[in-house]
């Protein structure tokens, strides 16, 4: 009995779990292969010559990353 509940909460706990974000990938991996013969010309990671290493400098979660822009707010002091 007990295996069986177990068994069910794993089978609904894998059900329920989000998907992992993929990379992108070049449309047209010919042509970019054409001009850049020694580049990653697969997808979007590192190495490729359409996007800069500034976007995976970030580390870990680099591209995927979500933060909460900054507010800029005007301070007035009073001074008495």
């Amino acid at each position: 009995m007990r295996n069986q509940i177990l068994s069910a909460a794993a089978l609904l706990l894998a059900a329920l779990a989000a998907p992992a974000a993929a990379q992108e990938v070049i449309t047209n991996p010919g042509k970019c292969a054409q001009y850049y013969p020694n580049a990653n010309c697969e997808n979007y990671g590192p190495g490729n010559p359409y996007r800069g290493p500034q976007s995976y400098q970030q580390g870990f979660r680099a591209g995927y990353a979500w933060y909460r822009p900054h507010l800029w707010r005007r301070h007035h002091h009073r001074w008495q």
